[in-house]
């Protein structure tokens, strides 16, 4: 059986064979980075499925076989993609179009042959059945497709309501129709606190939409810290390569709109040390640099980077002895082979631990190879070696100079090339006193972006507040202040030129390189308040913005805008709030924290009541498919909260939740699912 458009082929053709392809075509996506070997993986996306058909004509006679032909042309010639069935899937359709030659050949009197040539060019295949799942305020609907599928939501009122909220539990999108708070709540009352956030909780922090600066990229997810009391990323998702940050975003509803306002947000921002701070997630694992023995408990890969979307350099046969350094977030740094990276701890048990005798290690011997690093009796590749240290030994090293230190081991005194002495982390290796190219991950590699955006009912932006460290070679965190898309508080401090320092290439050469180059600015380390205020005063509105660093409760730090008017800048009421927190391409992400967050109304406002929109009786269709909702049949788009997110549900389990202060709200949802 062949149906297309809804007319069976098989009274006209006999099937001899159907050719499609496993997955749709696909297109890779690579960066290609100069003077990095290979390319770095960007992603992919799938493009058309084309299918085959070999088939034959047969009729009893010459005119019923041209009948025939002219009946098949007719069924494909059509004006968009129509519902073709297969045969060997009687219950699933692609939308498929006829393209290039359909040339039929007459091989005897009344019957021919040919192929018909399918391109799908949206390559999933549905159901042509429907999945309905029921319930009140929460209905759990299966996916057994191999892609996500995208659901109808139809909510059935018993009485009166003025809002009406669906959140998919597994992946916090959400579509509000209506307007939060409850019904007979007024939208505006007096003035006074509108928000008070411990920051303890994510409940009221809502999925997003893309309304962020335009090289921000919405990756990775939030979790309260570990201490209880900040929000702060679990993770800031994958390096994107058209947007230079990214990082997980949440949305905080005001449940009103308020024209004269004060929004305190208190921020920690650490970029030092091993990414902790009192702000901080306390780190799955102690951070540990010893060149401790340890031993496969399978066969273990060596990846480039810290986590198993890294590349894979190398594997290490099960029962393998190697040396690990620089344990930290559950990863620790080896050398097999020749090659150097990171391994989970979870498959290496621990053997021995070798430090250098008496000593307060600083630096581990970390040479590349297997060979181990020479200690020689001068500053010099030309002096004596007095012996060799092996990799993963743990030296205490003073007396820095022209890329030589002084080192003792089995008490032997002498010098030691830097090239191949790594710091332990949060060490910093010094060159001429300066900082090294080649240590571990310290306080200046890492960057982070810290953002609190207040916009109108629109979306139109009314102001950002905002932490920063983006500098490479300093660690330089600086506060940033916009109202709308103009600059008003910013640290005008201009950051010297990084250090710089000779060393020796992989060829022996030396050559210059820029050097990680300490703290610079007074923002470091930040723990303070950032606070942006509009008041109505004279007819005109009137901002004040300031930036505040405390330490022991006072002020050490501040910069401060008061009484800015301008006709320029945005005049929309503020209706809710945005966090983003990110990190900086594939670079080490800096502590971050939102610890408080509180917004106050300023101007007196009699009390507006929120329109019961929803009547008993009224059905509310929210429908995934195609980004719509609607009231008794009729689009409601007005009604749909601007910060909404339209989902899909992935194969599997889905919960979804029904928010409404109808208590016998009835909700049914279909699916159509999808194979890709």
């Amino acid at each position: 059986m062949i149906v297309y458009g809804g007319v069976d082929l098989g009274q006209y053709l006999e099937l001899r064979d159907i050719r499609r392809n496993i997955l749709p075509t696909r297109e890779n996506y690579t960066i290609d980075i100069p003077s990095m070997t290979g390319k770095v993986y960007n992603g992919f996306k799938y493009g058309e499925r084309v299918i085959e058909i070999d088939f034959l004509v047969k009729s009893l006679s010459t005119m019923e076989y041209l009948q025939f032909v002219r009946d098949i042309a007719t069924i494909l010639d059509v004006d968009a993609p129509s519902r073709l069935y297969l045969m060997d899937e009687p219950s699933k359709y692609y939308y498929a179009v006829i393209d290039g030659d359909t040339n039929i050949s007459e091989i005897a009197r009344g019957v021919g042959e040919g192929t018909l040539t399918f391109v799908c060019y949206n390559p999933i295949a549905y159901s042509d059945e429907e999945k309905i799942f029921t319930g009140t305020k929460s209905v759990v609907v299966e996916n057994e497709g191999t892609t996500d599928a995208f659901p109808v939501i139809d909510i059935n009122f018993t009485k009166d309501t003025s809002f009406a909220q669906v959140n998919n539990v597994n992946s916090g999108a959400a579509v509000l129709v209506g307007q939060w708070p409850n019904v007979n709540q007024a939208s505006a009352p007096a003035k006074g606190p509108v928000i008070s956030d411990e920051c303890k909780v994510l409940t009221d922090w809502l999925a997003v939409g893309n309304v962020l600066d335009s090289d921000r990229a919405i990756e990775g997810n939030f979790k309260i810290n570990s201490g209880g009391y900040a929000i702060t990323p679990s993770d800031v998702g994958a390096a994107d390569a058209s947007k230079k940050w990214h990082g997980p975003a949440r949305r905080r509803n005001l449940g009103r709109n308020i024209r004269d306002f004060e929004v305190v947000a208190e921020f920690e921002f650490d970029s030092k040390g091993q990414n902790k701070s009192n702000a901080a997630n306390t780190p799955t694992s102690n951070p540990s640099t010893g060149a401790n023995q340890y031993k496969t408990t399978d066969n273990l890969n060596i990846r480039s980077g810290r986590g198993t979307n890294h590349k894979i350099l190398t594997t290490m046969p099960k029962g393998t002895t190697v040396s690990v350094t620089n344990i930290a977030e559950g990863w620790g740094q080896v050398t097999y082979k020749g090659q150097t990276g990171y391994s989970s701890m979870k498959y290496l048990s621990l053997v021995q631990s070798t430090t250098a005798s008496g000593s307060q290690t600083n630096y581990v011997v970390n040479t590349g190879s297997s060979k181990g690093l020479n200690l020689r009796s001068s500053r010099s590749t030309s002096s004596k070696v007095l012996l060799s240290i092996p990799n993963g030994t743990g030296l205490n090293i003073t007396d820095i100079k022209s890329g030589w230190g002084k080192t003792t081991y089995k008490n032997k005194t002498g010098y030691v090339y830097m090239e191949y002495a790594k710091p332990r982390e949060g060490q910093i290796s010094v060159i001429d006193a300066q900082v090294s190219p080649y240590s571990v991950e310290t306080a200046d590699d890492k960057l982070g972006l810290i953002e609190l955006y207040g916009f109108d009912v629109n979306g139109n932006k009314l102001f950002k507040m905002a932490l920063t460290d983006a500098n490479y070679y300093y660690e330089y965190t600086h506060p940033l202040v916009e109202i709308g898309n103009t600059v008003v508080i910013k640290d005008t401090d201009s950051v010297p030129a990084p250090n710089k320092t000779k060393v020796k290439n992989d060829k022996g050469e030396e050559e210059t390189v820029n050097d990680l180059s300490g703290k610079f600015g007074k923002w470091n380390e930040f723990f303070g308040q950032i606070r942006v205020k509009r008041e109505r005063i004279n007819g005109k509105d009137q901002w004040t913005c300031s930036v505040n660093k405390l330490q022991g409760g006072q002020i050490v730090a501040s910069l401060n805008q008061t009484a800015l008017v301008n006709a320029n800048y945005p005049t929309g009421e503020l209706n809710n709030l945005v966090l983003f927190i990110g990190g900086y391409a594939d670079k080490p992400t800096s502590a971050m924290t939102l610890t408080h967050l509180s917004v106050n109304q300023l101007n007196e406002i009699p009390p507006i009541v929120i329109p019961k929109i929803f009547r008993s009786g009224d059905n509310l269709k929210i429908d995934c498919s195609n980004n719509m909702a609607y009231l008794n049949d009729i689009p409601c788009m007005e009604y749909v909260d601007i910060g909404s997110n339209f989902f899909g549900v992935n194969p599997g389990d889905t919960e979804l939740k029904v928010f409404t202060d109808d208590t016998g709200v009835y909700t049914s949802v279909s699916l159509t699912e999808r194979w890709l």
